[in-house]
C-alpha cells in the first residue's frame, strides 16, 4: 500500500481506536534454528534465520508533523544528507529533540485523544539490507523490539502498517514487498500519539527505536505460537507439561507433517518425548499435549531449575523445517487461605521495582547491564522485581528464568495524569478505563504483553498496569488474562479489594494501614507493589514494615520503588561528572518534575547508596535470635522458603571497641527451610569483669555454587550486646599543672600546661580551643537545631513547617554569663542564650580542667512551648581542614540515622572526612553516624580532637555545613553545586528526626522519629590528644 503526501497522519495518531494495523499475531518470543545445540546454547546470532538491523540508520528529525520528510519511503528518496543514528537509541539522548522527564502528568496539553500538531517531533528513519540467498523462497518477517511511541512502517515503499503500544514487539510478514538485492526499511516515529495518554509512567519520555530490529525466515509451514505450562500435580511432587502449539501454513494446500516435542535436562538428557502428527493442515492448526515428568527438579527464585523444550517441526519426508523452544521450570503458582504458594509453600516476596534505565543510553539496556542488575538483586537479599510499569526487553526475562527471580510482569498501561485511584480524583465520565472507545486499545496492550512472555516461569503474577484508574476496561482485561491464564494471579494495585485482583498490592501504605488489613482475617495476600520509596537520603522505617510481615501470614512483602536512580550522565565545563534530571535539559519552559526521578537504592552507575544496606538486613533470609547469651545459646533460622541452609557457615566473633576477644565458625548447618536450630558459642571463658563493652558478631557466609554470589559473601549478619560499659572510657591521665583565667574585654582565656581555650563574653560561646599549638576550632560552638532537608522533608513540607528552628542556635542573646565555681584545677562557667528565633532560652555550662577536657553541658526547657518538631538538637561547630582523619566508636561504617540503623553494627571506624559524606546526586541531609560513644578527629601531625558523650549521641563530620546542603527547593541544586568548605563542620547530636521512608510527597517520619518541643539535657566533653 502506497501512502502519498496527502496522507493524513493524524488520522491515525489521535484515534484510540487505531493501535495496530498490519502486524502479525502476537506471540512468545522465539528465533528458529535449524540445529538443536544453537538452541540450547539461545544465541540468536547463530541461526541462519537470523539477520540483525541493528546498527547505522539513516534518520531525519522535524519539530512537527507537518515538517516531516513526505515521501522518504519511496526507493527513490535521496537520504545522503541525512544524518546517521544508531538503532536501538533514544533520539533525544543523540542530539535530537529534548528528555523530558515528568512524574504523573503529560508533557503536553490534556485533552484525549489530541496531541498539540505544533509539538510532535517525528523521527524519519531509512535502511537498506539485503536478503540472504538462503531465504529465498521463505516467510521474511521484520521484528521491532519497542519502537516509540507510533510509528509507520515501509518496505521499498509499500507500507506495512501502523503500531502503538511502544514496549511490546512489532512484527510484520514483508515476503510480498521484497526484491532481488537492496532493498529499503522506512520507519516514521512519533513522539506523541493518542496512545501516549495510556504511557504516563513515572520515567523520562523518551522516543525512537530503543529495542533490537531484526529479520527473521521461516518455511512455508511453521510454529506460529506455542503455550508451554510447567506445573506440579497436586501433591507438588510430578510435573505437568501443558503444551499448546499453534502451526501456520502459507503453503495453500494441505499439508502434513510432524511436531517433535522434547523436555531435556540440564544435561541435556531427553526426559519427555512425544511426537504429534500433523495431518492435512489447511491454513492453521492448533495442538494441545499433556506429559508427566516424575519428580522434577522444581523452578523457584531460589532454585532455578530449568529444562530446555525443544519443537522440531518435521515435513512428510522427515526433514527439518525448523526448531523453536524455550526455557521449561516446573513450579506451582496458588492462592491458598490469603496467601501466595508456590509449589505449596508461601513466600516471601523481597522485592524492588526496577525500570530500565541507563545513565548514558536511556531505556537501551545491555545485557551486561541486566546481569549486573539481577547479580546485585541477589547480593543484597532481593528475589523479585516487577517490571515498573511495562513489559521488559525479552532478554530480562530470560535471565530471571536462568539466575531466579520471580517477576511481575505488567502491561504498559498508565494514565496517571489522567487521574487515579487513591492518588488523583478523576472523572469516570472521561477517563480511559471507563470509555467504549478505549477498551481495545487496553485490551491489545494487556495481550501483547501476555502472548510474549507467557513461557517465562520467572513470572508468577501479572498486572494489568500502573495508576490507571479501575473502569469497565480493567475488568474485561482481567477476565480475558484469567481465561487464558489461569496458572498464575493478576493483580492490579488501582483495583484495591475489589474483584479484578487477586492480590491485595497497595502503593505506600502506612505501616498503620499494613497492622490493619493484616487484622482484618484477609482473603487474598497482601503484598505492597510500592513502598519504601527511596529517594535520597531515605528508607527510614524499613524495619518497622518487616516487623509486621514477619508477623501476620497474609502480608508476604512488597517491591521497593525502586531499584535505580534515573539519572543522565553529564559532565561540567571542567571535566566533572554528575548526573542530569528534570529540568536538566532545554529551555526553562521544559516541563519538569525535578529530580524526582532520582529515587533509587543505587546511583545510575549502580554504585549503592547507604540504605540498601538497611534493605539487605531487612530482607536477609538467615536470622539470629539470643536465647541466652550469659550461656552462649542462640538460635539460627533459615528464612528461606525452598533451600537449607548447606551451603553457609556462620562466623562469630566476640568483640570489643580494640580487638576480638574469641571466634569461629559453624558448620554443616543443614537446616531446612521455614526451620530454626539452636547453637552453642563458646565464649564462656571470657572474663566480663574487664569492664569492657563486649558484642557477639554474626555473619552467615555463602560456600555454594551460585554463580550470581561469591564464595565468603555475607548474606546475613546480626550482633548482640554480651556486656555493656556505661562508662565513659579515658586515657591515661599524666600529671597536669594548674589552671590560669585571664579576662580581658571580650573573652575569658582559660589556659593550661597543653591548651588554650576561650569563651567570648559577648555571645558566651567557645570560640577556640587550642592543644599544643595547635588550633582545634575554627567557628564557636553553638546550640544547633537545624538539618539540610532530604528530600522526604521537602514532601512532607518540613522546610517551611519548621523553619523557626534554621537560624535559631545563630540567632541568639547572651544573656548570662558566670563562673559558678573555680580552683586551681577546674572552672565551671554558665552561659545563658537567648534565641530569639523561638523565644526560649538555652543553659550552657561549660567545665574546664586542667588537663584540658571541656564538658559541655546543655539544657533547653521547652516542654510548655507550642513549636514545631526539632528537626535535631545539638551542638555546631567548625575544626581545621587538617583534621581530616576520623575514627568513631558507633554505628558504621556507612551512615545511618535513628529511623535507619539497623544494619548498622556499633563498631570501631575509621574514615577521611571526604568519605563521611555520601554524594546524593541533589545534596540534603548525609553523613550521620548514630549511637557514637566515642568520635576522634585527628591531623597529620597526629593531633586529636576527641569527643565524648555522657550517654550515645550521633554525629556527622563533614565538608559542607548543614547550610551549604541546604537547597531553596527540592532538586534546585546537582553535586557541582556543593564546594568543599575551608573548615570540617562538626555536629553533634543528642537527636536527630528520622530521615522517613513512607513516600516522598506528604508522609512524616514515624512518630517515635519525632522530636516534640520537650526539656532535654545531654552532655559532651572535648579534648586534645596526641596520638
Amino acid at each position: 500500500m502506497k501512502i502519498g503526501i496527502n496522507f493524513d497522519s493524524s488520522h491515525f495518531w489521535e484515534n484510540p481506536e487505531v493501535f495496530n494495523i498490519g502486524q502479525e499475531t502476537p506471540h512468545t518470543n522465539f528465533i528458529p534454528y535449524h540445529d538443536p545445540k544453537f538452541l540450547f546454547q539461545n544465541i540468536k546470532e547463530q541461526s541462519l534465520c537470523y539477520l540483525s538491523l541493528n546498527g547505522a540508520w539513516k534518520f531525519k528529525y522535524v519539530d512537527t508533523p507537518d515538517n516531516r520528510p513526505i515521501g522518504f519511503y519511496e526507493e527513490t528518496y535521496d537520504t545522503s544528507a541525512w544524518a546517521e543514528i544508531k538503532v536501538p537509541a533514544n533520539w533525544e539522548l543523540e542530539g535530537y529533540g529534548v528528555p523530558i522527564y515528568v512524574n504523573d502528568r503529560y508533557p503536553f496539553p490534556k485533552n484525549p485523544p489530541h496531541i498539540p500538531h505544533n509539538n510532535n517531533p517525528v523521527g524519519s528513519y531509512k535502511k537498506t539490507f539485503i536478503i540472504p540467498d538462503e531465504w529465498k523462497d521463505r516467510q521474511v518477517f521484520i521484528h521491532f523490539g519497542s519502537v516509540k511511541s507510533a510509528a509507520h512502517f515501509w518496505i521499498n515503499g509499500e507500507w506495512l502498517g501502523y503500531n502503538q503500544d511502544s514496549m511490546t514487539p512489532i512484527e510484520f510478514n514483508i515476503t510480498k514487498h521484497l526484491k532481488t538485492g537492496e532493498n529499503n526499511i522506512a520507519v516514521e516515529v512519533y513522539r506523541w500519539c493518542d496512545g501516549s495518554y495510556l504511557e504516563c509512567q513515572d520515567f523520562w519520555r523518551l522516543s525512537g527505536i530503543q529495542r533490537d530490529v531484526y529479520l527473521f525466515s521461516r518455511d512455508q509451514v511453521y510454529i506460529q505460537d506455542f503455550f508451554a505450562i510447567g506445573n506440579l500435580t497436586s501433591d507438588y511432587n510430578d510435573g505437568v507439561l501443558d503444551l499448546k502449539i499453534s502451526l501456520q501454513n502459507l503453503t495453500q494446500h494441505l499439508w502434513n507433517g510432524t511436531i517433535q516435542c522434547e523436555l531435556y535436562s540440564e544435561n541435556r538428557e531427553i526426559v519427555l518425548s512425544k511426537n504429534i502428527s500433523c495431518t492435512s493442515v489447511s491454513e492453521n492448526a492448533s495442538f494441545t499435549i499433556q506429559e508427566f515428568l516424575h519428580c522434577p527438579k522444581k523452578w523457584t527464585a531460589e532454585t532455578p531449575n530449568l529444562y530446555q523444550l525443544s519443537l522440531t517441526l518435521l515435513d512428510q519426508d522427515n526433514e527439518i523445517l525448523e526448531i523453536v523452544g524455550c526455557k521449561v521450570g516446573f513450579r506451582k503458582i496458588e492462592i491458598k487461605n490469603a496467601q501466595l504458594l508456590i509449589n505449596g509453600k508461601a513466600i516471601t516476596v523481597r522485592g524492588v521495582n526496577r525500570h530500565e534505565h541507563d545513565e548514558v543510553t536511556g531505556r537501551i539496556v545491555s545485557e551486561e547491564s541486566m546481569i549486573q542488575d539481577i547479580k546485585l538483586m541477589k547480593q543484597y537479599n532481593i528475589n523479585a522485581v516487577r517490571n515498573s510499569h511495562y513489559p521488559n526487553d525479552a532478554r530480562w526475562y530470560e535471565l530471571c528464568d536462568e539466575y531466579g527471580l520471580y517477576v511481575v510482569d505488567e502491561a504498559n498501561i498508565e494514565t496517571h495524569g489522567m487521574g487515579s485511584n487513591y492518588s488523583t480524583p478523576y472523572d469516570e465520565s472521561i477517563h480511559p478505563c471507563n470509555l467504549p472507545e478505549w477498551k481495545a486499545a487496553h485490551m491489545d496492550r494487556v495481550r501483547r504483553m501476555f502472548e510474549r512472555t507467557k513461557n517465562h516461569p520467572s513470572i508468577i503474577i501479572w498486572s494489568l498496569g500502573n495508576e490507571a484508574g479501575n473502569g469497565s476496561n480493567f475488568k474485561a482485561a482481567y477476565q480475558w488474562l484469567k481465561s487464558k491464564d489461569d496458572s498464575r494471579p493478576t493483580q492490579f494495585e488501582q483495583a484495591g479489594e475489589e474483584e479484578n485482583t487477586d492480590i491485595v498490592c497497595p502503593m505506600y501504605p502506612s505501616i498503620k494501614q499494613v497492622e490493619t488489613y493484616a487484622q482484618k482475617k484477609p482473603k487474598r495476600p497482601y503484598i505492597m507493589c510500592e513502598y519504601a520509596h527511596a529517594m535520597g537520603n531515605s528508607v527510614g522505617n524499613l524495619k518497622e514494615y518487616w516487623d509486621l510481615i514477619n508477623k501476620y501470614k497474609a502480608l508476604q512483602g512488597g517491591f521497593i520503588w525502586d531499584w535505580v536512580d534515573q539519572g543522565i550522565e553529564g559532565y561540567t565545563d571542567d571535566g566533572q561528572k554528575y548526573w542530569k534530571f528534570g529540568g536538566d535539559f532545554g529551555p526553562s519552559n521544559t516541563p519538569s518534575d525535578g529530580n524526582f526521578c532520582i529515587n533509587g537504592l543505587l546511583f545510575p552507575d549502580r554504585q549503592p547508596h547507604p540504605a540498601i544496606w538497611e534493605v539487605k538486613k531487612c530482607y536477609q533470609p538467615i536470622n539470629f535470635k539470643a536465647i541466652d547469651l550469659e550461656k552462649g545459646n542462640i538460635q539460627i533460622s533459615n528464612d528461606f522458603d525452598f533451600i537449607s541452609l548447606s551451603d553457609i557457615k556462620i562466623r562469630w566473633e566476640v568483640w570489643t571497641q580494640d580487638k576480638i576477644l574469641k571466634s569461629g565458625v559453624f558448620e554443616k548447618l543443614d537446616i531446612p527451610p521455614g526451620k530454626s536450630k539452636q547453637f552453642h558459642v563458646e565464649y564462656n571463658t571470657i572474663n566480663a569483669s574487664t569492664n569492657s563493652t563486649c558484642f557477639l558478631n554474626l555473619a552467615a557466609l555463602y560456600y555454594g555454587n551460585d554463580s550470581s554470589i561469591s564464595i565468603g559473601h555475607e548474606i546475613a549478619k546480626e550482633q548482640f550486646l554480651l556486656f555493656d560499659d556505661p562508662k565513659i572510657e579515658h586515657p591515661e591521665k599524666p600529671n597536669y599543672g594548674g589552671l590560669s583565667v585571664l579576662k580581658n574585654k571580650q573573652e575569658y582565656v582559660i589556659t593550661g600546661d597543653n591548651f588554650k581555650t576561650s569563651i567570648h563574653t559577648l555571645t558566651g560561646l567557645i570560640n577556640s580551643y587550642n592543644y599544643k599549638g595547635t588550633e582545634c576550632i575554627t567557628e564557636a560552638i553553638r546550640p544547633n537545631f537545624w538539618r539540610a532537608p532530604n528530600d522526604n522533608d521537602f514532601g512532607n513540607q518540613m522546610p517551611e513547617r519548621t523553619k523557626i528552628w534554621r537560624y535559631a542556635g545563630i540567632h541568639t542573646i547572651l544573656k548570662h554569663l558566670e563562673i559558678l565555681h573555680q580552683s586551681s584545677t577546674q572552672i565551671c562557667i554558665k552561659t545563658e542564650l537567648y534565641l530569639q528565633d523561638v523565644q526560649c532560652n538555652f543553659e550552657m555550662t561549660y567545665t574546664i580542667d586542667s588537663e584540658g577536657t571541656i564538658q559541655i553541658h546543655c539544657d533547653f526547657k521547652t516542654r510548655d512551648l507550642k513549636l514545631p518538631e526539632l528537626p535535631r538538637l545539638g551542638l555546631y561547630f567548625k575544626a581545621p581542614q587538617a583534621f581530616d582523619h576520623v575514627q568513631w566508636y558507633g554505628r558504621g561504617p556507612f551512615e545511618n540515622y535513628v529511623d535507619r540503623k539497623y544494619a548498622a553494627h556499633i563498631g570501631l571506624y575509621e574514615k577521611k572526612i571526604t568519605d563521611m559524606a555520601h554524594q546524593y546526586i541533589s545534596p540534603q541531609e548525609t553523613g550521620n553516624r548514630e549511637d557514637t560513644k566515642r568520635l576522634i578527629l585527628q591531623n597529620i601531625n597526629k593531633v586529636q580532637l576527641q569527643i565524648l558523650g555522657e550517654s550515645s549521641f550521633s554525629f556527622s563530620v563533614l565538608p559542607y555545613s548543614p547550610e551549604a546542603l541546604t537547597q531553596k527547593q527540592r532538586g534546585s541544586m546537582h553535586q557541582y553545586d556543593l564546594k568543599k568548605e575551608d573548615d570540617i563542620s562538626i555536629c553533634l547530636d543528642h537527636l536527630q528526626m528520622g530521615v522517613g521512608g513512607i513516600n516522598s510527597w506528604r508522609a512524616y517520619p514515624l512518630d517515635k522519629y519525632r522530636y516534640q518541643t520537650d526539656d532535654y539535657s545531654f552532655t559532651f566533653r572535648l579534648r586534645g590528644l596526641y596520638n
